[in-house]
């Protein structure tokens, strides 16, 4: 039995990944607010209560799978402004669903895996934007960043594991999402780069959810741990 647990898995790329892995024959549990399919699981990461993703992991966690994958696909890019120029509220907010829920998403998974014997993977949805500062998105910028550098040192620890966790970074490029309407609506004296996202989608340069799935299912299934995933332009 393959189980793969999906946070975010109600649009996008959550759910392009939700539609490959049940094609192949997977058990799918997705994690959202919005979701309907079979599998789904109410979840809204943005809030400090992840009961219903505790519990579920706690019901799975003792039965006998052979392969295990957790992939958080969750994440949200406001607020889109300059630092000093966010509400309280939309600061925390941000931080909550990009950093501090995704590290007690992985938490928990190891907590609860780490000694079971089945192939297991934890794959973080990242972005360009963990490397390159962008003005306007200094909390998605820092959250991406601060979280990459936590799998890293998750990479470091499960390396002298009898049963380890394979642990991969994904940066699947820019595709029409949700995520980048946002950004196209955002305001131009809050984010100077708005105009080439708005030509990169006007030129139709941006990738389609299900063909980045398609790139994820197929790594996921050999990555060693370690790695940070970049789904390169077609030559």
């Amino acid at each position: 039995m393959r189980l793969v647990l999906i946070v975010g898995g109600s649009q996008g790329l959550g759910l392009a990944l939700v539609q490959a892995y049940t094609a192949a024959g997977w058990q799918v549990i997705e994690f959202s607010r919005s979701g309907t399919g079979v599998g789904h699981v109410d979840l809204d990461i943005s809030q400090q209560d992840l009961a219903s993703y505790t519990h579920e992991l706690n019901q799975l966690a003792t039965q006998p799978w052979q392969e295990i994958i957790l992939i958080n696909s969750a994440a949200s890019i406001l607020p889109i402004a300059g630092v000093g120029q966010m509400a309280e509220g939309e600061l925390l907010a941000a931080l909550t669903c990009n950093l501090v829920n995704a590290i007690r998403l992985i938490e928990h998974f190891v907590r609860l895996f780490a000694t079971h014997p089945a192939r297991k993977v934890v794959a973080q949805i990242s972005s360009g934007a963990a490397l390159r500062p962008i003005a306007g998105w200094s909390l998605y910028c820092a959250s991406k960043a601060g979280l990459e550098h936590y799998l890293r040192v998750l990479v470091l620890e499960q390396a002298s594991q009898l049963q380890p966790i394979r642990v991969v970074s994904i940066d699947p490029g820019v595709m029409d999402t949700a995520m980048q309407a946002s950004i196209r609506a955002a305001d131009s004296a809050q984010f100077a780069e708005l105009p080439r996202f708005q030509a990169r989608y006007a030129a139709g340069e941006l990738r389609a959810p299900r063909q980045v799935a398609a790139f994820i299912f197929e790594q996921l299934a050999c990555v060693q741990g370690g790695e940070r995933l970049v789904m390169q332009d077609e030559a």
